[in-house]
């Protein structure tokens, strides 16, 4: 499904409408857009009146629900559909490409919902002004939704809610959310990373709540928010507002040390603040595994956030790059470890000593003699070393011979 639009409506890529347990698995949901004009929904998939749905390991992303003003769901628009969304990669999507727009990655109304396991990144609002829920907005008319081991980081919205907004309707018909181990990091943009509005009651336990220059958490008044066994890091403020926030027994500072953020990397590495520092939830439902699906806890104690800090040792690396060159030419080599979850950091030894990159996965290389050369790089992390690779390269001596010219 990708590269599609469906001028002036809703659902770019594919629009489902009462469909009673609907299952979506797999699928690949890319650049569609749902219309250039007016209000439209759901730039991925526009799901309405399917009771039962679930979408599993898809891949949702670049996708703009509209061009005009007020369009919900950049990348999934949900309503009156009880789902459950497990394992799902929701990136790059875009509710309004110009203003008044709400849930830039998702965009739930009065579907009660489960979400497990899914990574929500560098989603957007609105490109222009009001734009609410850059990863996520939740509209519920009462209901509960719960949500566990999801990664929301790196989305935007100018208004409120640039990872989360819940928002609920009155005292009789608010909206209940559970969240257990997410991380929310990195999300810019709004006034805060996570609002609660209008009668939302929210429970956070194990929650990374990371990176955003405003406010970590706004409760607006009429608002309940619980939250426990939390690591705060670089957020403007942890909580505002004027509505019931109670931050509970544990509460952790210090650097959750992620893995690649600027790649979306948001794995714990060895240093993190977050490693044994959570509450045992591991009898609630989902929580006995990771994002990745690593048993939890690992050690005496969970960790805090979607990731178990889980120990893989490097067991191979590899050396890719040219096998021939020249003298005073300089060559790009590249060091590949095996498996692909090696814990990080890693440290790369290689040898003879590079023009550049030494400790780095990527080196550079330049030789003054022709010859033979061989280099070699170990990777090792706190865990073990992976066995030395090798690589061979035969560098020319290249003359250059210019013609002669004879005068009469």
């Amino acid at each position: 499904m990708r590269n599609r639009y469906a001028i002036g409506g809703d659902g770019g890529g594919l629009y489902l409408f009462w469909d009673d347990n609907a299952a979506l698995t797999g699928n690949i949901v890319q650049g569609n857009t749902a219309g250039t004009v007016g209000t439209s929904s759901g730039g991925g998939l526009y799901i309405d009146g399917c009771p039962g749905v679930t979408l599993i390991g898809n891949t949702v992303q670049n996708n703009t629900a509209g061009g005009g003003t007020h369009s919900n769901g950049g990348g999934v628009y949900l309503k009156r559909s009880p789902a459950t969304l497990n394992g799902n990669v929701v990136r790059g999507n875009t509710a309004s490409a110009v203003e008044r727009g709400n849930g830039g990655g998702m965009y739930l109304a009065w579907s009660p919902t489960t979400l497990n396991g899914n990574i929500i990144v560098s989603n957007t609002a609105a490109l222009s002004t009001d734009g609410y829920g850059g990863g996520l907005f939740y509209m519920g008319y009462g209901g509960t939704y719960t949500l566990t081991n999801n990664l929301v980081a790196d989305n935007h919205a100018s208004g409120s809610g640039s990872g989360l907004m819940f928002r609920g309707s009155s005292s009789s018909l608010g909206l209940t959310g559970f969240l257990l181990h997410n991380t929310i990091a990195d999300n810019h943009g709004g006034v805060e990373g996570i609002f609660a509005y209008k009668y939302a009651t929210l429970a956070f336990t194990n929650t990374i709540i990371a990176g955003h220059h405003s406010v970590g958490i706004n409760v607006a008044a009429g608002c309940t928010v619980t939250v426990e066994a939390t690591l705060w890091h670089e957020n403007g403020a942890a909580t505002s507002g004027a509505g019931s926030i109670s931050t509970g027994t544990v509460n952790v500072t210090g650097d959750p040390a992620f893995a690649d953020p600027y790649a979306w990397d948001y794995h714990l590495t060895a240093s993190s603040a977050a490693i044994d520092e959570g509450v045992d939830v591991s009898s609630t439902l989902l929580c006995s595994r990771d994002i990745d699906g690593h048993p939890r806890p690992q050690e005496s104690a969970p960790d805090i956030g979607a990731d178990e800090f889980f120990l893989v040792a490097p067991v191979g690396v590899s050396i890719s790059g040219p096998a021939e060159g020249a003298v005073g030419r300089s060559y790009v080599f590249t060091a590949t470890v095996s498996p692909p979850t090696t814990t990080k950091p890693i440290t790369y030894t290689w040898a003879p000593e590079p023009a550049s990159g030494q400790g780095e996965e990527t080196t550079v290389y330049s030789w003054t003699m022709p010859g033979a050369k061989t280099i070699t790089v170990t990777a090792e992390n706190i865990a073990d070393a992976a066995p030395l690779a090798t690589h061979e390269i035969t560098i020319a001596d290249y003359k250059i011979y210019l013609p002669l010219i004879l005068r009469n």
